[in-house]
Parts: structure tokens; C-alpha cells; sequence
């Protein structure tokens, strides 16, 4: 959802849009940046980062049950913390991932 002013506010006079080439801020001084071996005075600096295309599948960060996941155990349950067995299940959860980490390591 985008405000109606907000596209409109990137063609003011004083707004300048600062491409980086995906190499990013080099530097920062007093009274600006530099960007591709240039220094840019700035009043303001607004820094967007973060984004990306999706050119590809989506892939999860850390979840579980997906491959190449590293080294994650589940100590839950499928019960409730208030459920009488929910430490029991716990120890042999606990247990069971000492088994499998004993056994790799030998």
C-alpha cells in the first residue's frame, strides 16, 4: 500500500535518488556520503535496504523441516505446557538429541 504522495515526493527539486550499483554507501564524511569513488553532499540520508526480487523459489530462514536446515532439534510437543506428561516429553526429546549428536560425532 503506497501513500499518494509518496512516488510523487521522489521527483521534488531538492530529492535525489542515489544508485549504488548493489556495491553500497563506500564511506561516510560530515556532510555526505561517498558513493562509486564520489563524494555526495547530503542534508538527509535515508537508507533503504533489505530488498529483493523474487527470482526464485521461496526459501525459509530458519525454519523447520526444510532441507539443509542445520543442526535443530524440536523440544516441543504436540501437547500443552500444561499438560502433564510436557517435561516428560521434554527429557526424551532431550535424550534423543544427545543420541543423534553422539552418534554423528563417532
Amino acid at each position: 500500500m503506497l501513500h499518494d504522495d509518496y512516488l510523487p515526493a521522489f521527483n521534488r527539486d531538492k530529492i535525489v535518488l542515489i544508485g549504488t550499483e548493489e556495491k553500497g554507501i563506500e564511506d561516510y564524511a560530515d556532510d555526505g556520503i561517498i558513493v562509486n569513488d564520489k563524494k555526495l553532499q547530503v542534508d538527509m540520508l535515508i537508507v533503504a535496504t533489505g530488498f529483493a526480487s523474487a527470482n526464485d523459489f521461496l526459501t525459509p530462514h530458519m525454519g523447520l523441516s526444510m532441507g539443509d536446515f542445520p543442526s535443530v532439534f524440536r523440544y516441543w510437543t504436540s501437547g500443552s505446557g500444561e499438560s502433564c506428561n510436557y517435561t516428560s516429553s521434554l527429557d526424551v526429546a532431550a535424550r534423543l538429541a544427545v543420541h543423534v549428536i553422539s552418534t554423528t560425532e563417532r
